[in-house]
């Protein structure tokens, strides 16, 4: 939809001549710019495109342009999608992004409902559309695109992958969304203790994220009520991560304690999947660790300020059936852990020498970076809880763009984008890099790209030509003119 063809650059260069043109800009080419030729280059508009509705009849708007909308929505910071309508949807610069000709952004597509300021159409159009998007064509639109993004670039290669979740509280009467009571006990201003039930409302984003040089990378997710453990979907997330990437993809997993049940890391470990995962306070095995500790048991680890001790062959996991390994924290920021406050960790990976207790620990920090570069930048950056809707269609859709840019995004940080940024831009504007004094020109529904000399030489009014010889020497001389 960005190629520019032969008959088009020259129908624009003939209406240039009579001054009938509806709009100019310089070809300056910004961050968004980039982002959005690498995910041409990578191909995911066309996989957006894709994603098919139960809308019968034809429209005036293209389904294609509602989704780049919706993605572009994610990038730009769109709240919601009536701050669409006040913000990016009057933006000429984002509306030709997304698809839209000079004479769309001008008139609209439908001229006999978009008037005034409802061009080039209305967020209500959105609505519909997402309305009519069955569920299951939002699955495979993000598994296709999770198949390209595997396919051409290295961000789930190295093995390391977190397993997280996030409360999302809600008001309203969401489809499918949970009630949850919370018990606080307190002390009253008399020294009795009194109960506190509180209910709150919403869902629990679950996320299987791999980290890949500092960046997450959102492999699967779902969506469950606020009052459904999160460990009851964690088998279906690490199913859809080993169908898209293969058997022994992933290698090592990152959980908190609300994912811990030794029946289930014995099944992972069978996997090929070795886990870590931290123990609550009052488990049986952290108190065998602290004992074996105080009688000097363990792979002693030193770093700078923080010691360890590991442990092997560890049976006191009820749920687990074999032996397991574990870590215990003796000394951290220099200071001595005393022995009731020291905690630990189970893993399945070798903890026998001083630098596989050092590695595990060190890689089981990394977890931290899903509560930061996720779970918060998800809510507070992407507005995760501001779903366009309150049915599960509404949800999912909404879902897909938040995660699926949050992916796109994080891989034009990481650099691994680079490459299909040149590709995108190739395909987009295939001449307008070649230097910066270039003119994008509106005709219509037509445009053509000029240099700045052509355009003003089409216009009537071309350079006298009097500093030719000066441009000359700069140029020898190694001086931009």
């Amino acid at each position: 939809m960005w190629v520019i063809l032969q008959h088009q650059q020259e129908r624009v260069r003939e209406l240039l001549r009579r001054g009938q043109y509806d709009d100019a800009s310089l070809s300056g080419w910004g961050r968004l710019d980039e982002l959005v030729a690498m995910m041409v280059g990578l191909g995911l508009f066309e996989v957006l495109g894709s994603l098919g509705t139960e809308i019968k009849k034809s429209c005036f708007i293209p389904r294609w342009l509602i989704n780049n909308a919706l993605a572009l929505k994610a990038i730009v910071g769109e709240p919601s999608l009536n701050a669409m309508q006040e913000g990016m949807l009057r933006d000429a610069t984002i509306l030709r992004l997304m698809g839209c000709t000079a004479k769309e952004i001008e008139e609209g597509f439908d001229t006999a409902r978009n008037k005034g300021d409802h061009k080039p159409f209305h967020v209500d159009t959105i609505r519909y559309a997402i309305s009519k998007t069955p569920e299951e064509e939002v699955d495979r639109g993000w598994q296709e695109a999770l198949r390209l993004l595997a396919k051409k670039t290295r961000v789930f290669s190295k093995g390391l992958f977190i397993m997280d979740s996030t409360d999302l509280i809600l008001d309203g009467d969401y489809e499918g969304i949970g009630i949850r009571r919370i018990v606080r006990k307190y002390l009253d201003k008399g020294g009795q203790v009194g109960v506190q039930v509180k209910e709150e409302k919403g869902f629990k984003l679950v996320t299987l994220s791999c980290l890949y040089k500092q960046h997450l990378f959102v492999l699967a997710w779902r969506l469950i009520p606020i009052n459904q453990h999160e460990i009851t979907v964690s088998d279906e997330l690490i199913e859809d991560g080993l169908t898209l990437l293969g058997a022994g993809a992933i290698k090592i997993l990152l959980i908190d304690r609300g994912f811990l049940d030794g029946a289930r890391l014995k099944g992972w470990k069978e996997q090929g999947i070795d886990t870590i995962v931290p123990l609550k306070s009052n488990m049986d095995i952290l108190e065998d660790m602290r004992g074996l500790a105080r009688i000097g048991c363990g792979v002693k680890a030193k770093r700078g300020g923080l010691e360890l001790l590991g442990f092997s062959d560890l049976e006191t996991l009820d749920s687990y059936e074999g032996k397991l390994n574990g870590l215990l924290v003796t000394r951290y920021k220099g200071e001595r852990v005393q022995g009731d406050k020291q905690w630990g960790f189970i893993t399945t990976l070798p903890t026998e020498k001083p630098k596989q207790v050092l590695k595990a620990y060190d890689e089981y920090d990394k977890r931290s970076l899903v509560e930061n570069k996720e779970n918060r930048e998800l809510k507070q950056g992407w507005f995760l809880k501001r779903f366009p809707g309150k049915s599960k269609r509404a949800q999912k859709v909404h879902l897909l763009f938040c995660l699926l840019m949050f992916n796109v995004v994080n891989l034009f940080k990481s650099g691994l984008g680079e490459r299909f940024i040149d590709r995108g831009v190739r395909r987009l504007r295939r001449e307008l890099l070649s230097s910066r004094d270039k003119v994008i020109v509106y005709a219509g529904e037509w445009y053509g790209i000029f240099d700045l000399r052509e355009f003003l030489t089409l216009l009537g009014r071309p350079p006298s030509g009097k500093l030719d010889n000066a441009r000359i020497r700069l140029a020898a001389a190694g001086i931009p003119p």
